[in-house]
């Protein structure tokens, strides 16, 4: 009848909705770090706050880990994740919505703080180079601290994704395959 269907649609819609989220979680976790990075690295020591930060570490890392995404286990993760989904009964309505959510709210906080973590070396890095620039800065006030800055920045923080991205984007797969996980809790 339609009221099945219906009933059979919204089901399913909710379901792919659930997977899609957090299938985009994984690759969102990346990309906050390379924010994160983008904006540790910035140049705006120069300009102040009128332009934003470098989103080149950030499409770097995201286009990386989602070639590893599609060659490596996560994809496997996913299509088990999709073959679940047709086995599991799903109540639509009270506990399942609040459930949802509950997991939804569970994706965030862990792509925040992962995110975070996985930005936390650049971000140690270029606190203590800004700090002593600063200092610098201040003892120094005839020394042209930006143009010596500005070039080591940028020069500094392609070296440094270039030797840290390897490991980067191996802890990134570990924490993928942990918000992968999270869903199957909700859907067995």
């Amino acid at each position: 009848t339609i009221a099945d269907f219906s009933l059979f649609s919204l089901r399913e819609t909710i379901i792919g909705s659930f997977i899609g989220l957090f299938a985009r979680g994984v690759i969102l976790l990346l990309s906050l770090a390379g924010s994160v990075i983008s904006q540790s690295v910035s140049l705006a020591q120069i300009t102040g706050n009128m332009t934003e930060a470098m989103p080149t570490i950030g499409h770097i890392l995201t286009v990386t880990g989602v070639a590893l995404f599609f060659s490596g286990p996560l994809i496997e993760y996913v299509i088990r994740f999709f073959l679940l989904s047709y086995h599991v009964d799903v109540e639509l309505f009270g506990e399942g919505f609040a459930d949802f959510a509950e997991r939804s709210a569970e994706l965030l906080n862990y792509v925040f703080i992962n995110g975070t973590l996985l930005a936390s070396a650049f971000i140690a890095l270029f606190f203590v180079y800004y700090l002593f620039t600063g200092f610098l800065n201040k003892t120094m006030p005839q020394f042209m601290v930006s143009f010596i800055g500005v070039p080591f920045v940028a020069l500094f923080s392609i070296f440094y994704l270039y030797k840290t991205s390897e490991h980067m984007l191996t802890v990134w797969q570990k924490k993928a395959i942990g918000l992968l996980l999270i869903p199957f809790d909700a859907l067995q």
